[in-house]
């Protein structure tokens, strides 16, 4: 073995709200059975950021937080959410910041249906789905350009401004068409460029100029609203997709129900390190947090997923 196989990794575990300790502690049990298998070891340090520690500080992670986080190779996290936080404060208090200090311009998102598990498409079979969303992470709608003015009064007004560059749009284009490379030849660019007729014109713009590097690669661009249908009329639903920030949020959201599951949402934000400085990446195992089986809280908007 390496040095670097036998160092012990080390992760900074952030279990968040809800159902999150519990999604957590099952994936260490699980962790734990693979590593062993694997002959590694990993240290675990715990951080208990969140609606709970923003309900005691005004905060939902210490001033320190990136800091710390900075020490460690990977990021394990829950789930984050809680009906008396303004969803606003929890993304911006503790996703975003830790997005944006460590470029995790990388969304990876796999969509797979597991045996025993009831379908929602019929006539597909467990391995007729298998898809990957990988979505642009740092920029568009996430890059929180805009402000407010006149707050309360009758000539109150909100701006909000997506930002894409194209320097943005190549790095993350360029993986999609690698991991397409690597997958099954094919990758589909999402946009909505009938509508915004700037930003998703640059996108498509450039993915047709990246997609020349990549001549085994067939480039698929689709209206946002053109996937669900091919999902159901397709025999398999296995292709690569890439999106900018919005439309990278809710196609996976609507893929997981084809699969059988509504809660299982697992991602990877990260920053490719033969790419890019090796940040730490962030692991998180489901879409939005929920209510834990013994949680007073009724049932209602839980959770804040980004």
């Amino acid at each position: 073995m390496t040095h670097a196989q036998t160092t012990p990794r080390r992760v900074a575990v952030i279990p968040g709200d809800g159902v999150g300790p519990e999604v957590i502690r099952e994936g260490r049990a699980v962790l734990a059975r693979a590593l062993e298998l694997a002959g590694r070891e990993v240290e675990w340090a715990d951080f208990a950021w969140g609606s709970d520690y923003y309900y005691r500080t005004g905060r939902m992670m210490p001033e320190d937080a990136l800091e710390v986080l900075a020490e460690y190779d990977a990021i394990y996290f829950g789930a984050v959410g809680d009906p008396g936080v303004p969803d606003h404060l929890t993304v911006w208090g503790l996703i975003l910041p830790i997005r944006q200090a460590f470029d995790q311009y990388v969304n990876y998102r796999p969509i797979r249906w597991f045996r025993g598990i009831p379908a929602r498409l019929t006539g597909k079979r467990p391995e007729d789905v298998d898809m990957v969303f990988i979505r642009e992470n740092t920029e568009g709608e996430y890059a929180g350009v805009g402000g407010r003015l006149f707050v309360g009064s009758p000539r109150e007004m909100a701006v909000q401004s997506g930002v894409f560059t194209r320097a943005g749009i190549e790095r993350i284009l360029h993986y999609a068409f690698k991991r397409a490379r690597e997958r099954h030849g094919e990758l589909a660019s999402v946009t909505k460029s009938n509508a915004l007729q700037h930003s998703m014109v640059l996108w498509d713009e450039v993915s047709e100029q990246v997609g020349a590097d990549y001549p085994d690669v067939r480039l698929r661009r689709l209206h946002s609203t053109r996937p669900r249908t091919k999902w159901s009329s397709s025999r398999k639903a296995s292709t690569c997709w890439s999106a900018a920030t919005s439309s990278g949020t809710s196609l996976p959201t609507w893929a997981r129900h084809y699969r059988g599951a509504w809660g299982w949402l697992p991602a990877r934000t990260s920053t490719p390190p033969a790419i890019s400085p090796p940040f730490s990446s962030r692991f998180t195992a489901v879409r939005r947090t929920l209510p834990a089986k013994t949680s007073p809280i009724p049932r209602g908007r839980y959770g804040a997923g980004c």
